[in-house]
């Protein structure tokens, strides 16, 4: 998976990173912008607070390169799927910084599905899940563009509180 990141210009010249490994903690933020063609859109990205910088894989804290995510939000979008097997549902998480939200798509497989379309928006919901990207064809005229989506994989049980 490719995985756009964002980094404190402070956080990356505390140290050289070039040709080191490096492992990063941080928290899924959206941002929204306009493109060339005026049409507006919505990316995810890791918003890096920490990182580990080694010389070799084994020298990090984590050797297994785990992409690991935790939701803890809202459901803000009944959960959609148009097959048994896969269903996508969007999720506000509340930042702690400030009063602002990200809302995050993510999709379920499996056993997963008919817990997800049983959801109601507002329901407060905890899961793990992974950060991933997949291309996608989008139609633009008579041209055809492969674009990136990112997205998460709930891999857990979605958990509902009350």
């Amino acid at each position: 998976d490719y995985i756009p990141i964002l980094v404190s210009k402070t956080l990356l010249e505390m140290t050289e990173v070039q040709g080191k490994w490096i492992e990063l903690v941080g928290k899924i933020q959206t941002y929204r912008g306009i493109a060339g063609d005026g049409h507006r859109y919505k990316n995810l990205c890791i918003f890096v607070s920490d990182m580990n910088i080694a010389d070799s894989k084994e020298d990090l804290k984590n050797e297994l390169n785990e992409n690991i995510i935790f939701i803890d939000g809202y459901v803000v979008k009944d959960a959609f799927s148009n097959t048994e097997k896969k269903a996508s549902l969007d999720i506000a998480v509340n930042r702690k910084s400030n009063k602002e939200a990200d809302y995050i798509p993510c999709f379920v497989l499996g056993d997963n599905v008919k817990r997800a379309l049983k959801l109601k928006v507002g329901d407060h919901i905890r899961s793990y899940g992974r950060f991933q990207s997949r291309p996608y064809p989008k139609k633009i005229g008579k041209i055809t563009e492969t674009r990136t989506a990112y997205d998460v994989f709930l891999t857990s049980k979605v958990k509902v509180l009350d």
